[in-house]
């Protein structure tokens, strides 16, 4: 069963149309034709950019180098090996008409397409805005590490107790001495805090010779 073939003109109006964000390169990396959703993800009107070099309208910048870079050696390989070539997320920002910047992050990927004679007569540039992706694995990664900061404080003031205790033992020892508890003292506070057993002796010594010298 036969059915009606589709014209150009009808062709061209169904790219355009479709939701897809797609960009059509020549083998030279002119652009042909782009769809009017990735017009409207990087802001910019069809009479614009068409015919124009793709890095003619994505110029090198200093903030995007190595997006670029990466792009540019992406469709080179799509043209060079004939076969599609995916990209990792880039960062590229987007300048809207009143001039403001905003931080997007895509994902790509080239496509050559083939003549009957199997050489690449277009490159299809397709792209998908995965900023949302990326800002939401962002905080997550961030709220974590903030659970992890806030677990680690928690657990420090235990082990400055801790220190700061051992660090006043003598002067705490000290106090229950002047009290009269020497036998109650002496056998915990050895055990407890290394080094004391010479301090109890001695204020025991003490204690006894003061005694004698009362009788």
């Amino acid at each position: 069963m036969g059915g009606a073939g589709i014209d150009s003109t009808d062709f061209r109006a169904f790219f355009e149309k479709a939701p897809a964000l797609h960009l059509v390169l020549d083998p030279h990396l002119f652009i042909v034709a782009v769809s009017d959703s990735y017009l409207r993800a990087i802001k910019v009107q069809r009479e614009d950019i068409v015919g124009q070099h793709v890095f003619d309208v994505f110029p090198d910048d200093p903030k995007h180098l190595t997006g670029l870079r990466n792009l540019r050696s992406s469709l080179e390989r799509a043209v060079r090996h004939r076969v599609p070539d995916s990209m990792d997320v880039q960062r590229f920002d987007i300048r809207s008409p009143g001039g403001e910047v905003e931080e997007r992050y895509w994902s790509a990927v080239n496509t050559p397409i083939l003549d009957e004679n199997g050489e690449v007569k277009f490159v299809l540039h397709c792209v998908e805005d995965v900023t949302g992706f990326v800002n939401l694995k962002a905080a997550d990664q961030e709220h974590e590490r903030l659970a992890r900061a806030q677990r680690v404080g928690l657990s420090r003031p235990g082990r400055d107790d801790a220190r700061e205790t051992h660090a006043q033992a003598p002067g705490i020892i000290d106090e229950q001495l002047d009290g009269g508890a020497v036998d109650d003292v002496r056998d915990t506070s050895a055990a407890r805090f290394p080094g004391s057993r010479t301090r109890v002796a001695r204020r025991e010594q003490q204690a006894q010779h003061d005694r004698r010298s009362e009788t």
